[in-house]
């Protein structure tokens, strides 16, 4: 390792380090948001259970069921792709930002020590590092353009395939009859 590789590994990870950050805050931030939704939404369908408990203190098996079928439905929303996409994405890019920081470390700790000698380990760890971090920052971007692609593409069918859409085409004369 040299001076020159040193400082242009320190500039790029830092770089990246950034754009991992807000991917990782914002990414985080979507799945705790998706599963805020979804329980609400769990809430609101099944507001009457969770109304005031009962007067009586007798057991009442049928509620028992279905407070029952609640809490895996409570404990499956979790698991919901809104939910898990994101937090995955997150947790990636939580585990190359450690990453990066280590490599970054190790670079200024090499390149503050006097009369440095090359140090072919930190060289490997922080190439390999540095190659897979721009790899799947490359690749999220990717996956993001297909991804929002076919929410639009399922959009627009979901659109085209709606009753009411349908009828607005089936009562339309074509230009020329009447």
């Amino acid at each position: 390792m040299n001076d020159n590789y040193a400082s242009l590994i320190i500039s790029l990870d830092a770089a990246i380090l950034l754009v991992g950050t807000v991917q990782y805050a914002t990414l985080m931030k979507r799945a705790f948001t998706s599963m805020e939704v979804e329980l609400r939404r769990f809430i609101d369908r099944n507001r009457d259970l969770f109304g005031e408990a009962p007067e009586s203190q007798e057991e009442n098996p049928e509620r028992n069921r279905a407070l029952r079928r609640l809490l895996f439905q409570v404990l499956s929303i979790p698991r919901s792709p809104a939910v898990i996409l994101p937090f995955l994405a997150s947790v990636t890019w939580l585990v190359i930002c450690w990453e990066l920081l280590g490599v970054v470390i190790g670079v200024l700790r090499w390149q503050g020590t006097e009369n440095h000698g090359p140090d072919p380990e930190l060289v490997q760890v922080s190439y390999g590092v540095t190659v897979v971090a721009v790899i799947i920052l490359t690749l999220e971007g990717i996956f993001r353009v297909f991804v929002e692609t076919f929410r639009k593409i399922n959009a627009i069918r979901r659109e085209s395939t709606s009753p009411s859409v349908q009828v607005q085409a089936s009562t339309q004369t074509p230009a020329g009859e009447s």
